[in-house]
């Protein structure tokens, strides 16, 4: 246990090197710079994110060669699950970029999951490709990139700028099935093999990340701000409180840590707790919604086919997510979210009939960027929407304790989907997925169109003075 002069002593060192990094005026067109890195980490991202799911069915047949393809794949996600249970730390690892700034975390997580990709490629059983597999979604969770356009962007531009940013960065996705056309169409055997150049990009771009990003001006500001505090207020004694009295801290919780942030979160207001709650809610569709696209194509499309699909999707969800970027600063959050939720329910379900009837596999990736982009802009936006209604102390934290409460909604929906595949034969495994996913989904948007609060042009020094008025 560190005593009070080591405490100070540290404190001090950290406010002087704080100091020193807050006064150094920005290079000449840095903004312009951090927003090519943040492409080129979303490119990167992007690639990570959807690989594991396009190559599903390969890895199932690989693995499980003996195996139907359902009964490979509840195969795969037995022994996969116990490591990838290890993403349940993430959101605590998320958390201390409230304390220790976002660059160390930005460059961390880029690396981390360049390096997965590049275990998942040189794995030789399952064991080793459920290592990378963990990797991978361990560190793709936490999207500083995100936060570091947040707190850089002028808010009236703040949704657009992140939109554009990562509407271009998922045009890369269509690297993913280019190297499927070339790895996999032809022979299959050689699936693995997208993940090498990928991998190999993202460890240069964690370079690219550490030379020439700075630490976020409005994370220095806070946390300058923080080590000028007393020690006292800095490390307050802890007393045995009275019920009231610990009533009243839960109610004002607002230093970082997920567990804290997950009281502020609940505690704050009713606007903030519903928008969580649509939050969880609409997880229970992750499941059904991302996790067995390529197996249910893999029931009724070719591998030509299904790279066909897979390539639309790479350009129809970066037209999603910049013309939404667009709605969001124009029309507000909200907006945006309804739109994309629907557009997700409908099109997810004209995709799983499509399969099953033979539809073009052009059309079958428009249906593909509209339910899976949907999908994946809807949850960003509410998480977006969260995070501009919280303080800059705790964003970090409540973004980490976001990934935990999903967990709760992830959690239903595997066992709903777990559930339905047993009532429901393995070639209608779209059927199942849709009564796994759709309900929440319904439930959450009807949450965030009645209850939640537009978050256009939030004012962070406001929410932020504010924070400090309350606490």
């Amino acid at each position: 246990m560190a005593t009070r002069e080591q405490r100070e002593a540290r404190d001090q060192a950290e406010l002087l090197r704080r100091e020193k990094q807050l006064a150094k005026p920005d290079y000449k067109l840095y903004l312009l710079v951090l927003c090519i890195v943040v492409v080129l980490i979303h490119i990167v991202d992007e690639i990570a994110t959807n690989t594991p799911g396009m190559v599903e069915s390969n890895a199932v047949k690989q693995f499980f060669p003996n195996l139907d393809l359902s009964t490979g794949k509840a195969a795969m996600v037995a022994i996969t699950t116990p490591l990838s249970s290890i993403t349940m730390l993430a959101p605590f690892y998320k958390a201390l970029a409230d304390k220790f700034g976002r660059k160390m975390f930005l460059v961390l997580n880029t690396l981390g999951f360049g390096v997965g990709m590049l275990i998942a490629f040189l794995s030789k059983s399952i064991v080793g490709y459920a290592i990378g597999y963990t990797m991978i979604f361990f560190f793709i969770a936490h999207d500083l990139q995100v936060v570091y356009i947040q707190e850089s962007a002028p808010a009236k531009y703040r949704a657009t700028i992140y939109a554009v940013t990562k509407g271009i960065g998922t045009i890369g996705l269509v690297a993913v099935p280019l190297l499927r056309r070339v790895f996999v169409d032809q022979n299959a055997s050689t699936w693995k093999s997208i993940y090498l150049i990928p991998g190999i990009a993202a460890v240069g771009v964690a370079a690219l990340a550490f030379l020439f990003t700075r630490e976020s001006k409005v994370f220095l500001e806070q946390r300058v701000n923080f080590l000028k505090e007393p020690y006292e207020k800095r490390y307050p004694e802890k007393k045995k409180l009275t019920k009231e009295e610990k009533k009243e801290a839960r109610k004002k919780a607002g230093k970082s840590g997920v567990f804290r942030a997950i009281r502020y979160l609940f505690n704050n207001n009713k606007d903030l707790r519903m928008t969580v709650i649509a939050i969880i809610v609409f997880a229970i569709g992750m499941m059904g919604i991302t996790g067995n696209i390529n197996v249910i194509m893999a029931t009724g499309m070719t591998e030509t086919e299904i790279t066909n699909a897979q390539t639309v999707y790479s350009f129809g969800y970066a037209l999603i997510v910049i013309v939404f970027g667009l709605v969001g600063d124009k029309f507000g959050r909200k907006t945006t979210v309804m739109v994309n939720g629907i557009m997700s329910v409908v099109s997810f379900l004209l995709f799983v009939f499509g399969v099953r009837n033979g539809w073009n596999s052009w059309f079958m990736g428009v249906l593909y960027s509209g339910f899976l982009g949907g999908y994946w802009t809807a949850q960003d936006y509410m998480v977006f929407m969260t995070s501009e209604k919280v303080p800059t102390k705790i964003r970090g934290s409540v973004l980490g304790a976001l990934n935990l409460l999903q967990y709760i909604g992830i959690g239903s929906g595997m066992m709903m989907l777990t559930i339905a595949e047993v009532f429901i034969p393995d070639e209608w495994i779209g059927i199942a997925c849709a009564i796994s996913a759709i309900p929440g989904m319904i439930v959450a948007l009807i949450l965030i169109a009645i209850h939640s609060k537009e978050t256009k042009g939030a004012d962070f020094e406001a929410i932020d003075a504010e924070a400090e008025a309350e606490l």
